[in-house]
């Protein structure tokens, strides 16, 4: 049978959860980092993730050239970890204007026709190019998406 948290247990483990070590929680709490993990999930508690030298490398690397949400699938962190992360070490985003990949006469055409209504994601995959690089194409051009339109309730 599983040892029953105590409340004074509980108010240590919303303390320490997100920041102590896999070894202090077992220590601290007598018991295995399965049931402190699974009464922490119960608890909506989150442990920090702390950035490794190898993502901060790779941050250091792509951050000036490639957006924040494709960075946020490649370290499979959040888009606000990896803003206050490259804020931290003060990275910033190339302002080079010049799009990396000129958009073709053909492209441009399907874009206008697309953009409207087309999913972003469905845009990215289309386009094989960043939202934000659709997203800057189709201001340039002065394209906007339609409305999205609620039917009746």
């Amino acid at each position: 049978m599983a040892k029953k948290w105590t409340n004074d247990e509980i108010k240590l483990l919303k303390k320490l959860y997100p920041r102590a070590s896999k070894t202090e929680l077992e220590q601290t709490f007598n018991r295995s980092m399965a049931a402190i993990t699974f009464k922490a999930n119960n608890l909506n508690l989150k442990r920090q993730k702390y950035w490794t030298k190898k993502e901060e490398d790779l941050l250091k690397k792509y951050y000036p050239e490639i957006s924040d949400e494709e960075l946020s699938e490649l370290l499979e962190r959040s888009v606000a970890s990896i803003r206050n992360k490259a804020s931290r070490l003060n990275l910033k985003k190339n302002t080079n204007q010049n799009p990396s990949k000129p958009w073709s006469k053909m492209e441009v055409e399907k874009l206008k026709r697309l953009y409207p209504t087309t999913d972003s994601r469905e845009l990215e995959r289309i386009f094989n190019r960043s939202m934000n690089a659709i997203r800057n194409k189709a201001f340039q051009l002065n394209i906007k998406k339609m409305p999205n339109k609620k039917g009746p309730k």
